[in-house]
């Protein structure tokens, strides 16, 4: 059995992220009946509990939640486990990445990171919020993609790091990629879909961005 647990900065980007895993052969994480949770509702109830949200936070530490997490995560993980691929992705991942590592060996991660222009493009919105809150918003992508790095760089033989537009048209790379270093039988797809990025937004976030990104070093680790 091989779990793929997915983590982005944005919740679309998970969401599509899943959706072409899916169709690569990985099924998506099905509901543990006996406590009536999925692995979305999961989080959302582990991160209440620790006071910790992708939304609201501008650190990203990781959290190590007690032993009744554990106890509703193996209900999780014995749900799915005649499965032998399956996973779910949600942003807030990223605070229980070491958690999920320890839990159980057989947990794969696929992390995906976007260009600080990709993810401004998502973040305007009709309120306007990137823009009244540029330098929290630049934090934020900072401090996530820079513990994305982190524990990559700590379990690289566990992690696929991905950057979001990999998984446009066949994503066929990636498909690869979970054959070759996690040994899942995936199919290639036919399906030619992208992520939905409105232009106008994109270049109104590269002009946006101009005077704020040149002190950014991270992407380019990334793409290393």
């Amino acid at each position: 059995m091989a779990v793929i647990i997915t983590c982005g900065l944005r919740q679309e980007w998970c969401d599509f992220g899943q959706s072409r895993i899916n169709e690569m052969g990985v099924t998506r994480a099905l509901k543990a009946e006996r406590v009536d949770l999925g692995a979305d509702e999961l989080l959302r109830k582990m991160c209440k509990s620790t006071k910790t949200s992708v939304e609201r936070s501008k650190t990203f530490r990781q959290v190590r939640p007690g032993k009744t997490w554990q106890i509703l995560a193996a209900d999780l993980f014995l749900e799915n486990s005649d499965n032998e691929a399956w996973g779910w992705a949600n942003p807030n991942n990223i605070f229980f990445l070491d958690f999920w590592r320890e839990f159980d060996p057989e947990c794969r991660f696929v992390l995906v990171y976007g260009s600080l222009a990709q993810y401004a493009a998502f973040e305007m919105t009709d309120q306007g919020s990137f823009q009244s809150n540029i330098k929290t918003a630049i934090s934020r992508w900072e401090n996530y993609h820079t513990e994305l790095m982190r524990f990559y760089h700590e379990n690289e033989e566990q992690c696929i790091l991905v950057n979001i537009e990999r998984f446009d048209q066949s994503a066929r790379e990636i498909a690869r990629g979970l054959k070759e270093k996690f040994s899942i039988e995936t199919r290639l797809i036919n399906t030619n879909h992208s992520l939905d990025i409105s232009p106008f937004k994109s270049l109104a976030a590269e002009t946006l961005l101009k005077e704020n990104i040149a002190f950014l070093q991270i992407f380019p680790e990334l793409e290393n």
